[in-house]
């Protein structure tokens, strides 16, 4: 007995399994049996955020202060990669779970988490980072080169 038949250069595992599955069933057939089938193996999950990463910062988030990205929980995964965005653009070299932001505007975390069965990305709420609050100047009266003991030093009040 024979039986042909032609499996494509390239052919995927599950169109590999469905030929040998039909090759199996047409020789039963001929034999006037039952074939048993390949098993379709079980397919892994891809991982899943059953809580969302978040940020949080030690005050009121502001440029020059740091943030702390959490990965949120995951199943079915690890992280793979962290992304610290601005306005939703990648910020470049920002792949910590710290950032300490350079510029205001709206910040977010994205983790994503990966494992046989895929990968999974999540992004944290945004965060509005304010923009740094300046130094008080110091205010100057008169000379800054004048010296304790300095005979031209009055005080009192000025006329």
């Amino acid at each position: 007995m024979t039986v042909l038949t032609t499996i494509q250069n390239g052919a995927s595992f599950k169109d590999i399994r469905d030929t040998i599955n039909s090759l199996l069933t047409r020789i039963a057939a001929l034999e006037g049996g039952t074939a048993t089938p390949t098993p379709t193996p079980t397919p892994t999950p891809a991982p899943t955020f059953t809580t969302q990463p978040s940020i949080t910062s030690d005050g009121t988030p502001q440029v020059g202060e740091t943030l702390t990205g959490n990965d949120g929980t995951i199943t079915n995964g690890t992280v793979s990669t962290r992304q610290w965005l601005l306005a939703g653009s990648a910020i470049s070299g920002a792949t910590g779970a710290t950032y300490v932001p350079t510029q205001a505007g709206d910040h977010s975390y994205r983790v994503t988490a990966t494992d046989a069965g895929g990968s999974t990305p999540a992004t944290s709420a945004a965060v509005t980072v304010a923009a740094a609050t300046p130094a008080p100047t110091p205010a100057t009266f008169g000379s800054t080169s004048a010296q304790w003991g300095d005979p031209s030093l009055t005080f009192g009040k000025a006329a």
